[in-house]
């Protein structure tokens, strides 16, 4: 072999291990970069177990079993149909915020955002715990994607980092043909609440989207999706409940690839309609939003 080959052969060499060590070779762990914060629950409280769209407190008491302790200690022990039924019982019952004269919890319908806030809270208070801090995770204005997708990461992984799995919300939207305005305008189709158990610890600079790992109310499982902004065809979505909400241009949310998530109507829809789901609302552990609690 001539010196030349030699230091090829050397440098390749060099390159393999230094492949190695970057994506964590035998023996040196995940790095940084590819590690992840979880916050496993010993089981996921299945919806079905109680009449109704009971995702919302299914989420909720899974988030109490994953974070562990007091939390788990408050909600262990009782049967799914246990949990759901007390929790709708004690807090679903109680006035809404949102729909003046009716109840936080309906049937047909579930729980609102702005209502499952107030109940998460109710329910730790019971027990001990320490309140938490909602926001809707619409892009701010003038915020670029990069800077809109790390941001709604960085508080998913401060809520994790705090003991407290987020309670959030996937809400899905498709266009219809509206002939007094002859156009295709969008409405929102349904929406489901799930526990967000693992997502990546870091993301890399400039950065689109993010994998995450949920448990998923509907099926009684852990599942994993993809969070990104969407950079190629913008869509509108609605912030707010059904009685108060305001319209958000310029592709507002961030977009949800789940292929196990079959409980948001996209089946419903014609096939040359245009749906997204997004990632609307979270309820997440005091501290973890950049600024305090956002209305």
């Amino acid at each position: 072999m001539t010196k030349a080959a030699r230091r090829v052969t050397t440098a390749l060499a060099v390159l393999l291990l230094q492949g190695c060590a970057a994506f964590g070779g035998h023996g040196d762990g995940p790095s940084r970069r590819d590690a992840w914060i979880r916050l496993d629950p010993p089981r996921v409280v299945d919806q079905h177990a109680f009449a109704g769209n009971a995702c919302g407190p299914a989420a909720m008491a899974t988030s109490l079993l994953a974070e562990g302790g007091a939390a788990r200690g408050a909600v262990e022990g009782r049967t799914d149909s246990e949990l759901i039924t007390r929790s709708v019982r004690t807090y679903g019952t109680r006035p809404s915020s949102a729909y003046e004269g009716s109840q936080r919890f309906a049937p047909a319908s579930g729980v609102c955002a702005e209502d499952l806030d107030l109940w998460f809270d109710d329910w730790r208070a019971d027990v001990g715990l320490p309140p938490h801090d909602a926001a809707y995770l619409d892009r701010a204005p003038d915020e670029g994607d990069a800077a809109f997708c790390a941001r709604v990461h960085a508080i998913l992984v401060r809520s994790l980092e705090l003991g407290a799995p987020p309670v959030v919300r996937l809400r899905s939207f498709a266009t219809h043909w509206y002939p007094a305005r002859s156009a295709y305008l969008w409405d929102g189709v349904a929406a489901h609440w799930v526990t967000i158990v693992g997502v990546p610890s870091e993301l890399t600079e400039g950065a689109l989207g993010f994998a995450f790992d949920y448990a998923d109310p509907a099926t009684g499982t852990v599942e994993r999706g993809f969070a990104s902004v969407e950079t190629q065809r913008s869509f509108a979505a609605a912030r707010g409940n059904e009685r108060t909400w305001e319209w958000r241009e310029g592709s507002p949310f961030l977009l949800v690839t789940a292929p196990a998530l079959a409980v948001l109507g996209r089946r419903a829809e014609a096939f040359y309609l245009r749906e997204v789901v997004t990632l609307d609302h979270a309820v997440v552990a005091r501290g973890a939003l950049p600024s305090g609690p956002e209305e």
